[in-house]
């Protein structure tokens, strides 16, 4: 299978979430990202090769704290090392450089979803439903971006290292599925190799990076389920299924050794608690939070006050709502014509379509049910309470609920009259997306617009306007920083920023970026 996608679906959908959550887009940086901003910059300077010396130098430290990731911190830093370069290069800040970050990571992950239904499509036959399920995916998607709390949302907290790894996690089972139906016969015995150094290199990632495995095996199931039916003997001559044994001996020959090392050096507890797996009381209640996290109503739900507040209350907020929404709207009225011309409104059987996109459905399913335990076992999430707000998982949840709506809307019109379900379909979509909007830009002025958030980015700001003759500003900004600080590892962290930002200074001018003597 050599499945593609319309491009423009990629650039709607990305055009379209980049307005819904347009004040995140440039947002500060939260979290330990303040100071891993600089840091790579400030310990390699122009050669991005040492930054492998540098994750090495870290693995046994990190270990000791129950992860082992190497892969992940290598991009990690890259991607922070890449930014801030290519920023004083260019002239972009360090948070408009994320911007850039975050709406690729939006379209490669749009592009996952495009991507397996296309899979399944092809396994299952051609059909009016998938039509409308491409055409809705994009605009659903979109509207499903629901920020919540944005300072942990993985769009705006570490874009590429969460919505980065779930687009690879989901990209896996992509590949695996290109080869169905093929036998061992068909192909090249090199593939087992590269297969088994995909699942190593999955082993030495983040977590999110794990769950490769159990979908890729559910979505090779599936394709070959829709392909050839359910033929268990038959199975194991699938080429993409011995395929997937290759990842999984590959995952195992790392990650074996390394959790029995973790499990030795955190025998004695205080490891990393976000890593640490708890299947007790806490887990069972926090799954089905998880499993709900990303529905687009939920997170709705989450913010009531917030929507109920700015849609009685004229603003600018809701003026740029109704813009956004306007746009929308347009898009699926231009969805719809383009539905038409091809004929795909009525005239087909539910069940019929039903069978068609089941084995789509189960996959999606499955993606939810999987991210949601990973979320669930984590002690450290559990100990945050149960609630909706974002994780690390989100990414898997957002494009998951997103193909699931889709296909529950294209179902719906598969025996309905197109103009009457089009008038409501766009009054829907209008009220969802002023309501995302809003939310979302609320959210993003109650977190993101403050004194911290301001200086964080004057900061990134001076670095790439550097003028030697602003040295009092600039050391203005790092007292205002530490000032902000309201605990001892808060003003650590202030100071690491200032470490960092003086030598990728001194990297790129020669002088420190503030010289407190001089000052």
């Amino acid at each position: 299978m050599n499945p593609r996608i319309n491009r423009r679906f990629v650039i709607i959908g990305t055009a379209l979430a980049a307005l819904v959550a347009s004040p995140a887009l440039f947002a500060r940086p939260w979290a330990d990202e303040r100071f891993v901003m600089y840091m790579p910059e400030a310990l390699v300077g122009g050669n991005p090769l040492l930054l492998w010396d540098q994750v090495m130098r870290e693995v046994t430290a990190f270990i000791d704290v129950g992860v082992f990731r190497p892969i992940s911190r290598l991009g990690f830093y890259l991607e922070h090392w890449l930014v801030v370069r290519l920023g004083v290069v260019f002239g972009v800040a360090p948070n408009v450089g994320m911007a850039v970050v975050k709406l690729a990571m939006v379209s490669l992950l749009l592009t996952t979803g495009l991507l397996t239904v296309n899979q399944y499509r092809r396994a299952a036959g051609e059909g009016a439903v998938w039509e409308r399920v491409s055409v809705l995916l994009p605009i659903v998607f979109a509207g499903s971006l629901v920020l919540v709390n944005p300072a942990v949302h993985p769009l705006t907290l570490f874009p590429g290292l969460y919505l980065g790894t779930a687009s690879v996690a989901l990209l896996v089972p992509l590949w695996l599925g290109r080869y169905v139906p093929q036998t061992p016969a068909d192909r090249g015995a090199w593939l087992y190799l590269a297969a088994g150094l995909l699942g190593a290199v999955l082993a030495s990632m983040i977590e999110l990076a794990w769950l490769a495995l159990p979908l890729g095996l559910v979505h090779v199931v599936l394709l070959v389920s829709a392909t050839a039916g359910w033929n268990w003997k038959r199975m194991w001559e699938q080429f993409s299924i011995r395929l997937w044994v290759a990842l999984a001996a590959g995952f195992a020959v790392v990650f074996l050794p390394a959790r029995f090392f973790i499990a030795y050096y955190c025998s004695s507890g205080g490891c990393y608690g976000a890593a640490e797996p708890d299947l007790g009381l806490d887990f069972l209640v926090l799954m089905p939070f998880r499993i709900g996290s990303a529905f687009v109503p939920v997170g709705l739900a989450a913010q009531t006050r917030v929507v109920a507040r700015l849609l009685t209350r004229p603003s600018a907020d809701l003026l740029i709502a109704v813009v956004v929404a306007a746009v929308a709207v347009g898009l699926v009225w231009w969805g719809a014509k383009r539905l038409n011309q091809r004929s795909p409104f009525g005239g087909g059987s539910i069940p019929t379509a039903l069978r068609s996109v089941a084995p789509l459905i189960g996959y999606y399913v499955s993606v939810i049910v999987v991210a949601s335990f990973l979320a669930a076992i984590s002690s450290g999430l559990q100990a945050k309470g149960f609630n909706p707000a974002p994780w690390r998982e989100t990414g898997f949840g957002w494009i998951a609920w997103s193909v699931l709506i889709s296909v529950g809307m294209a179902l719906l019109l598969e025996r309905v009259s197109a103009r009457g379900w089009l008038a409501f379909g766009l009054a829907v979509v209008g009220v969802v997306f002023v309501a995302v909007t809003v939310v979302n830009r609320e959210d993003m002025r109650r977190v993101g617009i403050n004194e911290e958030g301001i200086l964080h980015i004057t900061a990134g700001q001076q670095l790439v306007d550097f003028d030697p003759a602003d040295n009092a500003a600039r050391c203005a900004t790092m007292d205002g920083l530490r000032a902000t600080a309201v605990s001892d590892g808060e003003v650590r962290k202030m100071n690491l920023i200032e470490e960092y930002l003086d030598q990728a200074a001194h990297n790129f001018y020669g002088v420190v970026f503030c010289d407190s003597d001089s000052s």
